[in-house]
């Protein structure tokens, strides 16, 4: 009987239902579509017969692309976990006068939930077809924002994948039905302001309130001594990671404890703005806990981020500047250099050579790979090497298919195999072992004049120069080439490094971003739905709609402020730990947070804080 009433009477509120799960089963199964026709593509090119440096490139680039979609299937997953919560809210709400109706005619508590799941569940049939039919178009949508990521699509089909989209249907159902059946706890009783009692256990509430009692000065004690541990212990290459994200969270933590404080002082503070300042100034002091806690879920996510980025601009640079220590070069040049003009550059001892990546050979390996290779002139480049980068054999022997390679992962006399994309295969015999932290390391290291190009277009070119007279010598006897100092050279290719980790860090902070601005909104709503109360004590002292709307806003963009302090204050640790870290290498770069992401982040999390509190704006039924 409950359940037809449900589908009699409450068709708006099942078409809303229906049309929620159909839109969360269309963009799962559309994203885990492309997911699977990615995996798909990718094994198809692994069983080519022959396999070229276009085919490994393609196959990494999918790999790519599978693991992107992979997180964002995850991150969609738990945002559809959340919202599962959401919409069962807004179903029970909307069947609130009516479950009072039916208790009043003597139905149980637990009759009433299941006649509404019940009634909810012959939404989820029609939901499927939607879902298959739509999912294509999401996984058309979602390709176009791949795109644009730079990730390639080209060769992914968009056909449905029923069976994909079934499976993220039903795990939707199966979440709906969970969080309709937790959310119909809370249905009225007999009386309409008497919501259902929530009991808790004597010993329950005693650790509740020791908790809310001690909580945050044992966070506060516990997160200031770590802090002081870390930035009192010297930084090294072995700890450049604990210690900057571990001085980070300790910060967050030591933040959070103190935050209450802030709160208060802002509260005090707007309590002189008049009406609306006061009705601010009260509500902050009244649920200062909530709003540090808000704040919180913000502050970590901007603060991780943060941290990420500066830990890998700086390893990065770090790596950049001690390979280029290896070697003592007077210039630098982007451009290549003619062979007779090293030559004749090499009568007036100015000694050039290339420094080229060529890229267009395939490793011979399990799994295969793209081999790439360092072009260089062994007889200028010897001179060039620090004295000890070369710690087994001599570049002198590098000449035809005699290499130089890493000194981790090979052996002299070890015998490797390429062919290029025609198929023609090459045997080479390993005579040096370099360094692995030198500039020489992480390729194959070949003679440029005596070692075949497979393909021009995959060879990007650089050359390095030596002269006594530095880099006006270098100019005046190859002037060919635009030539830079070492120094001009290294911060290029850092701010372009720089540039690159941003946007990384960038696009995995985004998805995540999505979760963590969802459990805010949905955090600030719960916050809202028990400030309802003073809201309508607020009205009933004469305050207008639009002036405890403003109250409400001051209460979230405190929430904004504090999400800025503490991550603000959380990134100067490890900052400043990482700046020494590359002071202490003589690494001139002026490693800075990307301020562009912290704005964004900080921006989204102050609307995402208002707009949940502006749900204690709406009337309870």
């Amino acid at each position: 009987m409950i359940a037809r009433l449900v589908l009699t009477g409450h068709r708006r509120l099942l078409a809303a239902h229906l049309l929620a799960l159909s839109l969360l089963g269309a963009v799962l199964g559309g994203m885990l579509g492309t997911l699977v026709r990615a995996r798909d593509a990718a094994a198809a090119l692994r069983s080519a017969p022959l396999m070229t440096t276009h085919l490994l490139s393609r196959i990494s680039q999918l790999g790519g692309l599978i693991n992107f979609t992979t997180m964002v299937v995850v991150i969609a997953g738990v945002v559809a976990l959340m919202l599962s919560g959401t919409i069962a809210s807004f179903t029970v709400e909307g069947f609130a006068a009516a479950s009072r109706s039916l208790r009043l005619l003597g139905a149980s508590r637990r009759r009433v939930r299941a006649g509404l799941v019940a009634g909810v569940l012959p939404a989820a049939a029609p939901a499927l077809v939607a879902a298959v039919v739509l999912a294509p178009l999401v996984s058309a949508v979602f390709r176009m924002i791949l795109t644009v990521g730079g990730l390639d699509t080209r060769d992914l089909t968009v056909s449905p994948e029923p069976a994909a989209t079934a499976g993220a249907w039903a795990a939707l159902v199966v979440l709906d039905v969970l969080a309709l059946w937790w959310r119909g706890r809370g249905l009225a009783g007999i009386d309409a302001d008497a919501p259902a009692p929530r009991p808790t256990a004597a010993p329950l509430a005693a650790v509740r309130r020791r908790a809310r009692a001690w909580g945050r000065p044992l966070a506060l004690a516990a997160g200031g001594a770590v802090l002081v541990r870390l930035l009192r212990e010297p930084m090294s290459v072995d700890r450049a990671n604990a210690v900057p994200l571990g001085s980070a969270l300790a910060a967050v933590v030591l933040l959070w404890a103190l935050s209450p404080l802030l709160v208060r002082a802002v509260g005090a503070l707007v309590k002189r703005a008049g009406a609306i300042g006061l009705a601010t100034g009260g509500l902050l002091v009244a649920h200062r806990g909530r709003v540090c806690s808000l704040a919180l879920v913000g502050s970590l996510l901007t603060t991780l981020g943060t941290t990420s980025y500066l830990l890998a601009a700086a390893s990065s640079t770090v790596v950049q500047w001690e390979a280029a220590r290896t070697l003592r070069a007077s210039a630098w040049t982007a451009s290549p250099v003619p062979r007779d003009e090293a030559a004749a550059a090499a009568g007036a001892g100015v000694l050039i050579s290339p420094f080229d990546a060529d890229s267009g050979w395939v490793l011979e390996a399990e799994p295969a790979s793209t081999a790439l290779l360092r072009r260089i002139d062994p007889a200028a480049m010897g001179a060039m090497v620090v004295e000890g980068q070369v710690v087994a054999g001599s570049l002198g022997d590098v000449t035809g298919t005699a290499v130089a390679a890493d000194a981790d992962g090979h052996e002299l006399g070890e015998r490797l195999f390429m062919h290029d994309d025609a198929g023609n295969r090459i045997a080479l015999t390993v005579v040096a072992l370099v360094n692995p932290l030198s500039a020489l390391a992480g390729a194959l290291v070949v003679d440029d004049s005596t070692f075949p190009v497979a393909d021009p277009r995959a060879v990007v070119h650089r050359a390095c120069a030596l002269a006594p007279g530095g880099i006006d010598a270098v100019r005046r006897a190859a002037p060919s080439a635009e030539w830079m100092t070492q120094e001009e050279q290294l911060s290029r290719i850092t701010a372009h490094e720089a540039t690159a980790k941003a946007l990384t860090v960038a696009s995995m902070v985004g998805p995540v971003a999505a979760v963590v601005l969802l459990v805010l909104v949905r955090g600030a709503a719960g916050l809202a739905d028990d400030l309802r109360v003073q809201v309508g004590r607020l009205r009933r002292l004469g305050m207008s709609r639009a002036a405890v709307a403003g109250a409400l806003v001051g209460v979230g963009l405190t929430t904004a402020l504090v999400m800025v302090v503490i991550s603000g204050l959380s990134v100067l640790p490890p900052l400043i730990e990482l700046r020494g870290l590359l002071e202490g290498f003589g690494v001139d770069y002026p490693l800075t947070p990307p301020g562009g992401m912290i704005a964004g982040l900080w921006a989204a999390g102050g609307a995402c804080a208002v707009a949940g509190l502006l749900r204690a704006l709406r009337e309870r039924r």
